[in-house]
């Protein structure tokens, strides 16, 4: 601070912190002339007050802030300095004439605020209404004061700018600017673009801090979502947006597939294990009970209680019983490898060849059945001709137990669409929809009243299904109660693109 007697000609467009608290006297010089301004050039301009008063208001006014210019007599611009504070609710400018007493004074309507005059040079201090400690600050506000109207060269005041902004600590800050002279405009512009700079590096930090919120909500939400996946809650899904389009929300959609990928692979796998527990508790039903007949026949034959006939049919019947294990255990073992090992040895397989062998085997094994052959031509597929030529054997199997002999029987083999196609068709009973519905389940049977020959496992079409699925095929099911029965299968020829395997009956669609 400059000493008595020496004015403050520190450079006015660098504001000056000053602590809250008394001010200490500050005394002009009433014989310093314009020319010993140190540092300022002769061509520079200098505004006049109601010069001075414009710049403030239009350059407050455009900013949405309430300010004023205030000298010792009156105030330029008050009538819209008061109504801004009105509109604004912020801002507090006051007037003091020479003998240092408020001529005017504007009132914020958001926080009403007293004013004490220190008596000293212009000086004026802004505290809050309530207590004596400490000066809070709430809104932004320039103060804009000129003690001194005088026109001549004996100056007894000085002109001040000062800006009051909110600090964190809630203290009043002021920084000033002297000059014994009118403020050039350069220093009016350059302290006020200070002061509003300061307030928009505010405003954008708050939009800036409101933004970051906005944008961390969501990663908050897909933290919260993982949280309760990983207690055991898969049906948990993060909210999206319906605008979204933003990598925040392809986020979300990304992440919102994968879990419920994650819990469709979850359901698939429970399923196979119910499926699995149930193949195993049928097997051991159908293995337990031709071991029972076995085991009560013998214990017969031991106690010697059977005569030569009924040991003859005793003997017979465990025979019977036995084979009919042994093929159950074959299946079974044929199920375990298809699962296991799908992708068997592979070679070009003509389907036309199979569907005449199969054609053959079954006018052997039933002369008086009437089939026909529709296999005009080769077509070849990649594949394992001996899994090939069991599908064909299980839905043949299928056809002698399940129709009467005289039932015609239709096999055919062609090229439709890019796929090889085999068809075996006959004119029997058919099935009920809910039969047909269960058809490929491990160890099912449809009525007995079906059957002209007991004794099937039950995995004939399961072993179909499978074979069937590891060519990359699909197979298809047409049938209704005394319509028959159309199984379609659908292969990749030779070269073609695998497909995926779905089995469908004729009311229910894919199986």
């Amino acid at each position: 601070m400059p000493g008595h007697g020496q004015p403050d000609l520190r450079d006015p467009t660098r504001p000056h912190h000053h602590r809250p608290g008394p001010l200490p006297p500050c005394r002009l010089d009433v014989r310093l002339q314009r020319r010993e301004l140190a540092g300022i050039p002769d061509d520079i301009e200098f505004a006049t007050k109601p010069e001075q008063a414009a710049v403030m208001l239009r350059a407050a006014h455009s900013r949405g802030v309430a300010a004023g210019f205030v000298t010792g007599d009156e105030v330029y611009g008050s009538r819209d300095l008061r109504r801004s504070i009105r509109e604004l609710g912020m801002g507090y400018v006051m007037a003091v004439r020479h003998d240092h007493t408020v001529a005017l004074a504007g009132i914020s309507t958001t926080a009403r605020k007293t004013v004490r005059l220190i008596p000293d040079e212009g000086w004026q201090r802004l505290k809050t209404g309530a207590g004596t400690k400490g000066i809070r600050s709430y809104d932004w506000a320039i103060l804009a004061i000129d003690p001194d109207d005088t026109t001549d060269q004996h100056a007894t005041g000085h002109n001040a700018l000062l800006v009051r902004r909110h600090r964190y600590t809630r203290k009043l800050s002021f920084y000033r600017c002297w000059s014994p002279r009118p403020v050039p405009l350069s220093t009016l512009v350059k302290v006020a673009t200070f002061r509003w700079k300061l307030e928009e590096d505010h405003q954008l930090a708050k939009h800036t801090s409101g933004l970051a919120r906005r944008h961390l909500q969501p990663l908050e939400d897909m933290v919260e979502t993982a949280s309760a996946i990983s207690e055991g809650d898969l049906s948990r899904r993060v909210d999206t947006s319906p605008a979204g389009g933003s990598e925040v929300e392809q986020l979300r959609e990304a992440l919102n597939a994968m879990l419920q990928q994650i819990e469709d692979a979850m359901a698939s796998r429970e399923h196979a294990a119910a499926r699995h527990r149930q193949f195993l508790a049928d097997a051991s039903h159908e293995l337990r009970t031709p071991l029972a007949t076995v085991q009560g026949y013998l214990q017969l034959y031991e106690k010697g209680i059977l005569d030569d006939a009924e040991a003859e049919r005793a003997l017979a019947r465990v025979g019977a019983e036995a084979d009919r294990m042994g093929r159950l255990v074959d299946e079974l073992l044929a199920l375990a490898r298809l699962e296991q090992q799908p992708a068997s040895v592979r070679a070009p397989v003509d389907l036309a060849v199979l569907v005449r062998d199969a054609a053959a085997d079954l006018g052997a094994q039933q002369p008086g059945r009437p089939v026909d052959v529709d296999a005009p031509e080769p077509v070849v597929v990649i594949g394992d001709d001996a899994r090939l030529r069991q599908v064909l054997g299980n839905l043949l199997a299928n056809v002698r137990t399940h129709t009467p002999e005289d039932a015609a029987c239709t096999l055919s083999a062609r090229a439709e669409d890019g796929a090889a196609v085999l068809r075996i068709a006959d004119t029997g009973p058919g099935m009920r929809p809910e039969d047909a519905a269960r058809i490929f389940d491990g160890f099912f049977r449809a009525d007995p009243d079906r059957a002209r020959v007991p004794g099937g496992s039950g995995l004939g079409m399961s072993i179909v299904q499978a074979v069937v699925e590891s060519h990359d095929g699909e197979i298809e099911l047409d049938t209704a109660p005394d319509a028959g029965m159309k199984v379609t299968i659908r292969l990749p020829l030779r070269g073609e693109t695998p497909r995926n395997i779905t089995a469908t009956s004729a009311h229910g669609g894919a199986r």
